[in-house]
């Protein structure tokens, strides 16, 4: 099965690393956009063998509306793309900062010492006319990831389909993150409650997602067709867990 990438912004990655490293919400779930969206109406959405159309069934028979475009499958593995920088480089390997966690932990938490692209520092020599320069997540190389996602299921549903669940396996966070050090602890909170001015983790999804979508056709109140991808997260490079047989 084909490995891929997929981008991620510092939100994002935060919430993936919170769901390695601590009990509790973190990000087990990403949503994204069809496309192109279906355009033919259609009573129902069916799948086999990692291939997705809409259509009408009578009773064994199912006529086919349109193939959809769905690059998950079940199984895959995808690599994580961040914003990121090389901080420096030794005679046999580079320094990668990664952007997602600036300012909020120190610095050495922050890097990855990786060695050269098949041992050949002459392939970063791309990198190295300004050591220090946030670079942003679309140019950041296979071999600079250090998160790599194992895609455990597949959805295509409409955005507002998303359940409290779903919202929390998105990475909502809990609190008012001006209060108690950051968060309130989950005991004084209702589980299915948010930050502080959104009623529940699909309200402050919907923000989340607007934000990142910006035109009117995409946003949460038109409802658009996306893919639902539920994943495990390792907080290793994928062709280090190839190398471990993983």
């Amino acid at each position: 099965m084909t490995d891929m990438q997929i981008l991620m912004n510092a939100e994002m990655v935060q919430a993936t690393l919170r769901e390695i490293r601590e009990p509790g919400p973190g990000k087990g779930q990403t949503r994204r956009l069809l496309d192109p969206q279906p355009t033919k109406p259609f009573s129902g959405i069916f799948s086999e063998d990692g291939k997705w159309w809409t259509g009408d069934a009578y009773g064994d028979e199912i006529e086919v509306y349109e193939h959809l475009k769905v690059p998950f499958q079940k199984g895959m593995r995808l690599w994580v793309r961040e914003a990121w920088q090389a901080h420096s480089w030794a005679s046999d390997c580079v320094t990668i900062r990664y952007r997602a966690e600036e300012n909020l932990v120190g610095f050495t938490e922050q890097i990855e010492q990786i060695p050269y692209p098949d041992g050949d520092k002459r392939k970063f020599k791309f990198y190295e006319p300004k050591p220090g320069k946030w670079r942003p997540s679309l140019h950041m190389p296979r071999w600079a990831s250090r998160i790599t996602l194992e895609v455990t299921d597949v959805r295509v549903q409409q955005l507002q389909e998303i359940s409290e669940a779903d919202a929390w396996a998105e990475g909502c966070k809990r609190g008012d993150p001006h209060e108690n050090g950051g968060y309130w602890p989950a005991e004084e909170k209702h589980p299915n409650v948010g930050w502080i001015g959104w009623d529940d983790a699909r309200m402050w999804f919907s923000d989340i997602w607007d934000g990142i979508y910006p035109k009117p056709e995409k946003q949460w109140d038109s409802n658009p067709w996306v893919c639902a991808v539920s994943f495990t997260p390792h907080l290793t490079n994928i062709d280090k867990m190839e190398e471990a047989g993983r």
